[in-house]
């Protein structure tokens, strides 16, 4: 198990195969297909090609993708959190999605942070993204917290007529010293 972080009260690992069930699930909660959009995972075989696909090819080519959050103890999963590169992007994306069952709990909060920490080592970025759908009240809200500002969204263009519904936030990650 390769775990990336580890906070008081949860952990993250990278997301293997046998998450496929969860990852099921957390996709197809309404607030990933309201906010993040519909992935087609229509299946665990489908879920499974997406965690190949995505997370463990980002883990391989970019060194950083998206972690599973676990509850220590439990070693429940209760959602997703990590970098995403996007190619409209020069610079990772910091993504993140709570299980419903979990959300308004201060588990999103954790993660990010220690997402936040970990994007030291993890990438040469000094610069985080997060694009978040401007209808979604409670990541901006959690965007704000983690310190991010709005961006301007110069770097969306590229989307077309998809950008309409997008924020771009940044975040500094490394500050210099003088």
């Amino acid at each position: 198990m390769n775990i990336i972080a580890t906070g008081k009260r949860v952990y993250l690992r990278e997301v293997k195969l046998e998450d496929a069930p969860f990852m099921y699930d957390l996709m197809n909660q309404q607030a990933w297909l309201a906010f993040i959009g519909d992935r087609g995972i229509t299946s665990l075989d489908k879920a499974k090609d997406y965690i190949e696909s995505g997370p463990m090819l980002s883990y391989r080519v970019h060194g950083f993708g998206l972690y599973l959050l676990i509850v220590k103890g439990s070693d429940k999963p209760v959602g997703a959190c990590g970098l995403l590169k996007r190619t409209y992007l020069d610079a990772p994306d910091l993504g993140f999605a709570i299980s419903e069952r979990y959300c308004r709990q201060g588990f999103g909060y954790e993660a990010s942070t220690l997402v936040l920490q970990a994007a030291k080592t993890l990438t040469n970025a000094n610069l985080i993204y997060a694009s978040v759908n401007k209808a979604n009240v409670g990541s901006c809200n959690l965007l704000k917290k983690l310190g991010f500002n709005l961006h301007p969204p110069a770097a969306l263009k590229s989307l077309g007529s998809e950008a309409d519904d997008l924020l771009l936030y940044a975040k500094n990650i490394k500050q210099h010293s003088q």
